[in-house]
């Protein structure tokens, strides 16, 4: 009994650090919707999926190792001197990056009905 509590006073504030860490974390939201948006980005570029998370250098991983810069207006960069011009999520960033997902989410359908179109009764 005395080993089970002591394993959950150890293991327990892990679990809380890692919740804490995804559900407050002010970047989650922007990697969230870089996810999103990475995929399809990827798919645009001409390779298969996302396959790694995004950097703070505004760059994603594609299917095999191929890294994608994002593009300029949605990147948006800390003018702190010591963050060396790495990404950072403010709700400006989370507007940008909502419109970008919005316009390649609306780019997918636009094509798929576009060749859908042109496929029938073939």
């Amino acid at each position: 009994m005395l080993l089970v509590l002591f394993a959950v006073v150890l293991i327990l504030p892990a679990f809380e650090a890692a919740a804490t860490f995804f559900h407050f974390d002010p970047d989650f939201s922007c990697f969230k919707i870089i996810q999103t948006a990475g995929n399809l980005f990827c798919k645009f570029q001409g390779h298969n999926s996302l396959v790694a998370n995004y950097s703070y250098e505004c760059v994603i991983e594609c299917e095999g190792n191929q890294r994608l810069r994002l593009p300029e207006e949605v990147c948006s960069k800390s003018k702190k001197s010591g963050d060396f011009g790495k990404h950072i999520c403010t709700e400006d960033a989370e507007e940008k990056l909502n419109k970008w997902k919005n316009d390649l989410e609306k780019r997918k359908e636009s094509l798929s009905k576009e060749w859908c179109s042109n496929c029938k009764g073939k």
